[in-house]
Parts: structure tokens; sequence; C-alpha cells
């Protein structure tokens, strides 16, 4: 294995938090220097390190430690991916709202280490937003927390924000816990067609002063777009996605039907829920692809 070039000289696989803890000090005493490794799928990110002689693997730490439905709060093992998260909080009508690319393969602590979202943190907010406790096991093998398991944890520094986005250079997270959020009943998505960019965003502008909500809104050109949408003449595609009951979501379409002709776009498509859901999935697996696409959308917000 290697990472940003340097050769690993061992890699580990721990299946606890004891076991990872005995690991890290083993390591510490001896000197050897240690990288963090989920799935491997947010390895690029960051600068490279200075050395890495060992290659700690989360991917045995999986698995749900509590599950609070009512409460809306979960706990779960840091390898576990996001799919499986997603898979368990199906089953309650509940959901975590984070859509980012690879989500059947990158593990929950690799996206808090690298603090990845996606178009949903429009509406949502992004990982940051949702995690409200941690457990960490340091370079020495030192086990901490932070947070807790309840939503409202107010005393003391909010610790979890510093390690979210830290990419494992604090330590390693081994259980996470995050507030979560009750799926919507429909979800519809708009493809809309502008001239340029700048109309596209003075199309949000306007969408912004008027009485919706939506869960997601990006501007992509069309050579980003070629596997997404329909065929069009237009440089530009603005997409916005709405998720609620039923006739929330069909309230707030038409809305934006009569909100168009201000904005001089031209509907393309209109997707319902299964083909809604498909559709940014796809978009999120278009961001990691090589350029020239990883570069031609605009998260306008």
């Amino acid at each position: 294995m290697h990472i940003d070039g340097i050769p690993i000289e061992r890699e580990v696989t721990p299946s606890s938090e004891l076991e990872l803890a005995q690991i890290m000090a083993s390591a510490w005493e001896a000197g050897t220097t240690m990288v963090p490794v989920g799935r491997g799928t947010k390895l690029h990110l960051g600068n490279p390190p200075l050395s890495a002689q060992l290659a700690v693997h989360t991917r045995q730490l999986r698995g749900i430690v509590e599950y609070e439905a009512d409460n809306m709060t979960i706990s779960i093992l840091a390898g576990t991916s996001l799919q499986e998260l997603q898979e368990v909080l199906r089953t309650h009508n509940q959901f975590l709202p984070l859509d980012p690319p690879q989500a059947e393969q990158a593990t929950i602590g690799g996206l808090v280490a690298s603090n990845v979202s996606g178009a949903l943190r429009f509406r949502y907010g992004t990982i940051r937003d949702m995690l409200i406790g941690a457990r960490i096991v340091h370079a020495n093998g030192t086990q901490t927390k932070a947070g807790g398991k309840l939503v409202k944890n107010v005393s003391g520094y909010d610790m979890c924000k510093l390690y979210t986005g830290s990419l494992g250079t604090l330590g390693i997270l081994s259980e996470l816990t995050f507030k979560v959020q009750p799926r919507s009943e429909t979800l519809a998505t708009i493809v809309l067609a502008y001239p340029s960019f700048k109309s596209a965003h003075e199309a949000t502008q306007v969408i912004l002063r008027s009485e919706l909500l939506p869960d997601a809104m990006e501007a992509w050109n069309t050579l980003a777009t070629q596997p997404l949408a329909p065929p069009s003449s237009a440089p530009w595609i603005l997409m916005i996605r709405f998720g609620e009951f039923s006739a929330a979501v069909e309230w707030q379409v038409n809305k934006l039907k009569r909100v168009i002709p201000e904005t001089g776009g031209e509907i393309l498509r209109i997707m319902e829920t299964e083909e809604s859901e498909r559709f940014w999935q796809q978009a999120a697996s278009v961001r990691v692809l090589p350029l020239p696409f990883c570069s031609c959308h605009q998260a306008l917000f």
C-alpha cells in the first residue's frame, strides 16, 4: 500500500476501540508514524504525510452502538459506511442528510475527518452541524470523548467541531453520534436551463426571495451534466430539489413554475421521488470523475 507515493511498511486492522488504543500506544512508544485509513476514498485530501510507517485501518470498527429513534439520535462505530447507516435509519423512516460521493464505500469516520457533505447542505447544513458526540483515540493511545448522546449538550467547548475536518491529525475517531432527520414523504427535482452562470445565479436569488424552501440547489455547466441531464443548447443547468409532505412538495413545484418566467429559465425535466433519488446519487458520483467534469459545477451555497 502507498499513500501519496509513500510506501506503508505495515498495516493493521483493529476490531475494537480497545485494540485500536493498544496498537496506537505501542506505535507511540516505538516512535512509529501512523496514518488512519477508512475505505481510502479521501486519502487524496490534505498535505502528503512526511512519513507513514503504519496504516491503521478502521473498516472493522463497524456497527450500530445505540439508536434512539424516538430521540432521533444514533451512535455508530467509525468504520461503518454511510450506506449501511442509511439502511438502518430507513427502517424508522429517518436519514442522515448527507449525500457525498462514494456513499456506498466512504466510512462515517472518514466523512467526519474530511468534513465532506453534499448538495443537501443547502437545507440541512454540513456534517459538523449533525455531529453531537464522538469518541477519539489519540496518538499515544489515550481515549477521550467529546459531546454526548443527547442533542442538548451545551456545557463546555464543542470539541466535535474541532475534530471535524482534522483529517486524522488529532487522533482516530472510533465512535460518532449524530442527530438525524425524518425522511421526506415525497421528493421532486426540477432541472432548468439558463444561458449563463450569471443568469442561473440571479435565478437563485429570485427563488430565495420567494416562499420556496429547496433541499438542494446547484448550477452546473452542460459539460458537467452530460452524464445526468437531457441534451440542451443552454450552457448552464440549474438543479433544484424539494422534499417534504406530498402536498407541500406539490405546492413548491407549482410555485416554482410560476417563478421561472421571471428568471428567463426553461424547464428541461421534472422528476418525482424515486427518479429524484437516483438523479442526486448520480450527481454525487459525477463529482469524483476526472477533469474536465469535476471543475464544471458550482455549488451556489
